[in-house]
């Protein structure tokens, strides 16, 4: 399966502080994504709140996302939508991805939501993951599981931090569990200013001197 440098699949709200859709692509051979994947939310008010952002799921024998210019992004509406989920699953062979992957970056930062890649070969990140906190949310959570190398390259940005500025105020954030259909959905209260988590496995692990990996803020935790 491949989607073109010129595609956009798109599953973006389309009313005010309405909430993005679901992207599923899953195929037996290799997926290669050269194109834009969105699943946003739109901006809202006050009293209705912003829409949250989608989820993207993408798995195949062999994953790839190399194109730079290309984005993967579930982002969330302001002023509280909350940031969408992109998981990416290699099952048999290499996973490698250079696109930007940001769940929860709107022009009004939302709470973020977790990423998760899995490999059975090779994993390699080569560009920016970005599941940092909003204005009053703590960051989300990024899993990365190889069974064999992982790769974070020079350029690659895994980034869980929290918003230094957040207030004590708590806020919401969305998980969806993992399992066969449409991912369930739930929220659950966290407090702001939070950092996230970041969760690294390898049978070897690399990540290069440029690179960085960030939870900062209390509580936060690279492993």
């Amino acid at each position: 399966m491949t989607i073109g440098a010129a595609a956009i699949v798109t599953a973006n709200a389309t009313r005010t502080a309405g909430s993005g859709g679901d992207i599923s692509l899953t195929s037996s051979g290799e997926v290669v994504v050269d194109g834009d994947l969105t699943a946003n939310g739109r901006n809202g008010n006050v009293d209705d709140g912003g829409g949250d952002g989608g989820s993207i799921a993408i798995t195949g024998s062999v994953v790839r996302a190399e194109r730079a210019a290309n984005r993967i992004a579930g982002i969330a509406g302001g002023p509280d939508g909350i940031g969408g989920e992109i998981e990416l699953t290699s099952e048999v062979g290499a996973l490698s991805v250079r696109a930007g992957s940001t769940p929860p970056r709107p022009a009004w930062r939302a709470p973020a939501a977790p990423s998760a890649s899995d490999a059975a070969g090779a994993l390699q990140l080569l560009g920016p993951i970005d599941v940092s906190g909003g204005s009053d949310g703590g960051g989300g959570d990024i899993d990365v599981a190889g069974a064999a190398a992982v790769t974070i390259a020079p350029a690659a940005t895994l980034n869980a931090a929290a918003n230094s500025a957040a207030r004590a105020a708590r806020s919401t954030w969305r998980r969806h569990a993992r399992g066969a259909g449409r991912p369930h959905r739930r929220r659950r209260q966290r407090p702001g200013s939070i950092g996230g988590s970041v969760l690294l496995t390898a049978c070897d692990l690399q990540i290069a001197a440029t690179a960085h990996v960030s939870s900062l803020r209390s509580n936060g935790d690279n492993t």
